[in-house]
């Protein structure tokens, strides 16, 4: 009898990605591996067993990961030297205090590059002992930026004389579904690839005491087509372009918000 198939999560609604690539992956008590699509994901590892070939177009609703790897219980990652049938392929070991696991990456610079995501995930620095390039380097910096900056807790409100209930609202856990952790070019981003889910979305402010909604709009524009006929050419042009606004929500004293929509 098959198993019946777990509910997965949607990958839009997961934390900010900084790095994914197929990985092989398999625990110490599992025979053989399996080929699945992995995500680094804020400090977790998720594991799709949808292969993205790097189309973005499949992030959809039918994508959702199978298992998760939460990185907070990190305890050491290491090269693994057995040998493997693939003589391309680069295993390590990434032990966690909920147990151990084998991950072959595709090649000796993909293993090194994910062992610097997560090193650099999970130390808040970027590792100096792996054999990584100057860009990419670089872009390790930027992912211990980004995730300090979301592992920054909100920040509370200047005390007022309004009841409480009237001016909190409660981190995350009351948030609205549009409310997403990430900065503006994030934002940005997420909007444009998953323009299935809408055009809108909630995101805190860069003082860090407001918020910000950022929206995205299609306008039309131009692309060129060239049509040849034996008797005469000409060209055609049509296309669509996306325009990016944010705006500013602030809190009111007397209680409710305010959005700057005439100053973008």
């Amino acid at each position: 009898m098959a198993a019946p198939r777990r509910a997965g999560r949607q990958k839009p609604q997961l934390p900010t990605c900084y790095y994914e690539g197929n990985l092989e992956k398999r625990s110490f008590k599992d025979k053989t591996g399996r080929k699945l699509w992995t995500s680094l994901c804020g400090n977790s590892l998720f594991f799709f067993n949808n292969s993205k070939d790097n189309d973005v177009s499949l992030l959809s609703k039918e994508l959702f990961y199978m298992e998760k790897l939460d990185l907070s219980e990190f305890v050491s990652l290491n090269d693994d030297s057995s040998p493997d049938r693939k003589l391309e392929a680069a295993r390590f070991q990434l032990h966690l205090k909920s147990g151990d696991f084998h991950l072959t990456a595709p090649s000796l610079e993909a293993r090194e590059l994910w062992k610097g995501f997560i090193l650099s995930v999970v130390e808040l620095t970027v590792p100096s002992a792996l054999n990584l390039l100057p860009g990419q380097i670089h872009m390790l910096r930027e992912v211990v930026e980004k995730e300090r900056s979301r592992r920054k807790p909100l920040p509370a409100l200047p005390s007022t004389n309004i009841p409480a209930q009237q001016v909190y609202i409660t981190p995350l856990c009351d948030m609205p579904a549009c409310y997403q952790l990430v900065s503006r070019a994030e934002a940005e981003l997420i909007l444009e690839r998953n323009q299935e889910k809408g055009n809108l979305l909630l995101r805190p402010g860069r003082d860090g005491t407001s918020f910000a909604v950022s929206t995205r709009q299609e306008i039309n524009g131009v692309m060129k087509v060239h049509l040849s006929f034996s008797f005469s050419s000409f060209t055609l042009s049509s296309h669509h372009s996306s325009v990016y606004k944010h705006y500013r929500v602030t809190r009111r004293h007397e209680g409710g918000f305010t959005i700057a929509v005439e100053n973008p």
